[in-house]
């Protein structure tokens, strides 16, 4: 059984950032140089 929660507001939007940099600098270190802007 799947339970899934959900968040709103500040704390939110804290995750999703957090989740978003995460990305943005794993894909920004594969991309080598050109990554660098």
């Amino acid at each position: 059984m799947s339970f899934k929660e959900f968040k709103f507001g500040e704390e939110a939007r804290a995750k999703i950032l957090k989740g978003v940099n995460i990305l943005a600098n794993a894909v920004k270190i594969t991309l080598g140089p050109a990554g660098a802007m």
